[in-house]
C-alpha cells in the first residue's frame, strides 16, 4: 500500500519536479486522456472535493475509481492505452481493501483505497448508516418500481427489437406502476423514450454522466457534478429497484436499504445493448456471459431477490469499501490536489 509518508513525499515531488511541468503542458496526450479521465465520470472528483470542501478547479492527480467493474475480480481496470510510467509514477484511489489488491496485481504501484465517492455523498447528506436494518429514509417513498436498464453509453445502437423487449418486462411487471432510468444518451433519443412510454413507463434520467465534450477532460461540465446526487435522490424515490444487469446502481440501491434485485434476460441483454466505447459486440458477448457471476460478486448469492437481507447489504457495504473510508483530515493528508487545472 501506499503510505502517508510516501504520499507526502509524492506531493512535494509534484510540486518541484520538471517532470511534472513538462507533464501538464501535454494535456493533448492520449496517455493523460485515459488516466485521469476515470475522476471526470459521474462526478466522483467533485463529491470528494465537496467533501473537502474545495473549488471544482482541482485535479486529483492520480487514477481514481469511477465505479464497480463487471469483472470476477473487483478493482480490474482496462486501461488499454495507459502505459506502465503513468501507472508507476502516479498513485491510483480505489474504493475498497479488495479492489487495491487487485490494482497492483495490474501494475498499479501506489495504490491506496479511500472508500467509493458514493460513501461521501452519503455522509454529506446525512444518509450514511451502514449495516442498519431499517430501510434509510423510508419516509421520502413515493413510487412503486424502477428499472435500470443495461448501463448506458455514448455509443450505443438502437435495434428493432428493442420494442419487443420492453413489452416483454411490461408483462413482467404486469399493471405495476413503474418507472425507467435511461442514461442521458438513450434518453436523448426519441426512439427509445417513445417506446417506453408506449408501454405505460414513466422516463426518467438522471442526466448529464459527463459532458458532451467527453473527450477533453479538461473540460468542465455543469451538470456532471449533480450526476450522483441526482441518482441518490431517484433511489430514494422508490420502494424497490430491479436492474436489468449486474450495474454500480445495484450496488446504491441496496445500501439505501431499497428492495434491489439483478433480473438477467439474454433477450434483453442483447437488446438494451450498447457497444461501449468501441470495444465491440465480441467482447459485449463476453461480458454477457459473466452477467450472473458479476451480479453475485456486486449483491452476494440473493442478488436475485428483491428482499434486502444483512448477507445482500453486508456484500453490497463491502464493494463500496466502507472499511476504508476516511475522514475529511485524512482524506485530504491523502489526496494530492492540483489547483487552477479545471476551468470552471
Amino acid at each position: 500500500m501506499f503510505s502517508g509518508t510516501k504520499i507526502e513525499n509524492f506531493k512535494i515531488g509534484l510540486r518541484y519536479s520538471n517532470f511534472n511541468r513538462n507533464l501538464f503542458s501535454l494535456d493533448h496526450r492520449e496517455e493523460l486522456y485515459w488516466f485521469f479521465r476515470e475522476q471526470f465520470r459521474f462526478g466522483h472528483r467533485e463529491i470528494l472535493l465537496d467533501y473537502l470542501e474545495k473549488t471544482y478547479d482541482n485535479l486529483i492527480v492520480g487514477f481514481l475509481q469511477h465505479g464497480a467493474m463487471p469483472t470476477s475480480n473487483p478493482g480490474e481496470w482496462t486501461i488499454r492505452r495507459t502505459p506502465n510510467s503513468l501507472r508507476s509514477y502516479f498513485p491510483s484511489f480505489v474504493w475498497s481493501a479488495t479492489a487495491a489488491e487487485q490494482a497492483l496485481k495490474k501494475g498499479y504501484s501506489h495504490v491506496v483505497a479511500i472508500g467509493s465517492p458514493w460513501l461521501y455523498l452519503l455522509e454529506l447528506n446525512g444518509f450514511l448508516k451502514p449495516f442498519s436494518q431499517a430501510p434509510v429514509a423510508s419516509n421520502l417513498i413515493e413510487r412503486d418500481l424502477l428499472i435500470v436498464p443495461h448501463h448506458g453509453s455514448g455509443h450505443y445502437r438502437y435495434l428493432e427489437t428493442y420494442d419487443q423487449s420492453v413489452r416483454n418486462l411490461r408483462e413482467s411487471v404486469s399493471d405495476r406502476e413503474a418507472s425507467v432510468l435511461l442514461y442521458y444518451t438513450e434518453f436523448c433519443d426519441p426512439r427509445i423514450r417513445e417506446i417506453w412510454e408506449k408501454f405505460n413507463f414513466k422516463v426518467l434520467s438522471n442526466g448529464m454522466a459527463w459532458g458532451p465534450e467527453n473527450r477533453t477532460v479538461w473540460s468542465y461540465n455543469g451538470g456532471r457534478p449533480q450526476f450522483l446526487n441526482n441518482t441518490l435522490q431517484t433511489i430514494l424515490k422508490f420502494d424497490e429497484v430491479i436492474c436489468m444487469a449486474p450495474t454500480t446502481f445495484s450496488i446504491y440501491s441496496t445500501s439505501l436499504g431499497r428492495k434491489t434485485s439483478i433480473q438477467i434476460s439474454e433477450a434483453n441483454l442483447r437488446d438494451y445493448r450498447v457497444v461501449n466505447e468501441g470495444k465491440g459486440v465480441d467482447r459485449l458477448r463476453k461480458v454477457d456471459e459473466m452477467q450472473m457471476q458479476n451480479a453475485i460478486n456486486f449483491l452476494g448469492d440473493d442478488a436475485f431477490i428483491p428482499e434486502i437481507t444483512e448477507r445482500k447489504k453486508q456484500t453490497a457495504w463491502s464493494y463500496l469499501g466502507i472499511d476504508s473510508m476516511k475522514s475529511k483530515v485524512e482524506l485530504e493528508s491523502i489526496l494530492p490536489l492540483r489547483e487552477g487545472m479545471i476551468p470552471v
